[in-house]
């Protein structure tokens, strides 16, 4: 049964009493994952996931698609836990369902490395993480960080589950979490503290994004904090990757930097990086990121323009719910990008739009699908005007967050 048929039957009157019944049965057995160890035997079918490949380029992120039932079931206790679950990861790590937790962890980043007395940032990676931790030792710890979110993953994850594969086979899930399962974030996050705690004797200011960490100050610090990560992490199933971890320095303290890490494979950079969708850097590096996602989604836009000659509603859908999302984000956390958006919104407006209508556009047209949708527009703003809105609006949103990790 899909989610829709599970909606009709938890949300519709055609069923009468029995609506009601299957709703109060599914919070009862909900409330007893929470305060009471089950036996795992009974839970396989519920636990068990068709395993899936997304391409990560380069590699493969392994997918567990679960059933509707633990989805709901995870839904409803990630809910009613929120509070809670947040406390136990602390200001420091980001991934564990507070509100633009992403951006605060952007903006928080991008600060860091403008300090003056900052004088190195490292982005690490770490070794497919989700599926690395280690378990055992993160149930564990989950009985002293956060006691009323353990027993449920205790009873999701104590036992190994079953991940199917496209032939009928399957293998068995071991370590880490699954990724696909709605605790699997908060889970893994607050699995981090432990961690986190740790380094933070070094004197170095962190920013974690579930798996991905960062730190910045002065390099001799950042020394410390890379060696420890490096020594405590693999007990806990985090393994930085150094081939594909990051220091960014700033140019004068480049010298030192290559005496201080030259031993390690880490990459040393004085431009800047990719960092959770946008670019830390010098001017110059994320003017260019910027200008290339730009083309990118110029082109992207034009095949959806394709698109749209036969199915407008659906290119619109695609456009609304999933293209526009990308350069949202990225408006809000990169400043001074307003002109970079320009060749978009040409292509939106002489391009995208008149394929939607079948004809050419004028610009009282385009004025009117600026508007919101109840205003009898269409959404489709204009990312030359509403980005440094948007820019300064998630900086606000984001300033107690921000200040916290600082």
């Amino acid at each position: 049964m899909d989610n829709n048929l599970w909606r009709r039957m938890l949300t519709s009157k055609s069923f009468g009493n029995s609506t009601n019944e299957l709703s109060e049965s599914i919070a009862r057995m909900t409330r007893r994952l929470c305060v009471e160890f089950v036996d795992t035997g009974t839970l396989n079918s519920l636990l068990a996931c068709r395993l899936i490949g997304l391409d990560k380029k380069p590699g493969v992120r392994p997918i567990g698609i679960g059933e509707i039932m633990r989805r709901i079931i995870g839904k409803s206790v990630r809910t009613y836990l929120k509070r809670d679950i947040e406390q136990a990861a602390g200001p420091l790590q980001l991934c564990a369902g507070q509100r633009s937790g992403v951006e605060a962890a952007a903006h928080a980043v991008r600060e860091m490395f403008e300090d003056d007395e900052t004088e190195g940032l490292i982005l690490v990676d770490a070794t497919n993480a989700f599926n690395c931790l280690n378990r055992v030792t993160a149930l564990a710890n989950m009985r002293y960080l956060c006691p009323v979110f353990s027993i449920i993953l205790i009873n999701f994850y104590r036992s190994p589950c079953k991940l199917i594969l496209f032939d009928g086979s399957f293998i068995m899930s071991l370590e880490g979490t699954t990724q696909g399962c709605n605790l699997a974030s908060a889970f893994y996050s607050i699995s981090t503290v432990a961690l986190v705690r740790d380094l933070a004797e070094c004197r170095c200011r962190q920013t974690w994004f579930a798996d991905d960490s960062s730190a910045s100050g002065r390099l001799a610090e950042l020394r410390k904090w890379w060696d420890k990560i490096n020594v405590i992490g693999p007990a806990l199933g985090y393994f930085p990757n150094a081939k594909k971890s990051w220091l960014i320095v700033k140019k004068e303290h480049l010298e030192v930097a290559e005496k201080i890490f030259g031993e390690t494979e880490i990459n040393l950079t004085t431009e800047g990086q990719r960092y959770l969708g946008t670019a830390i850097g010098t001017d110059a590096f994320v003017e260019t990121f910027v200008e290339e996602k730009i083309k990118t989604w110029i082109e992207e836009l034009k095949k959806l323009s394709e698109v749209a000659l036969t199915n407008p509603q659906g290119a619109y859908a695609a456009y609304t719910f999933a293209l526009s999302k990308q350069w949202l984000f990225l408006m809000r956390t990169t400043p001074n990008v307003k002109e970079k958006f320009e060749p978009l919104e040409k292509c939106i407006n002489e391009v995208f739009i008149p394929r939607i209508f079948g004809r050419p556009v004028n610009t009282l047209i385009r004025e009117i699908t600026k508007l919101p949708t109840k205003y009898t527009g269409l959404n489709i703003f204009d990312p030359v005007e509403i980005s440094t809105r948007e820019f300064q609006a998630s900086k606000n949103a984001t300033t107690s967050q921000v200040k916290n990790i600082i």
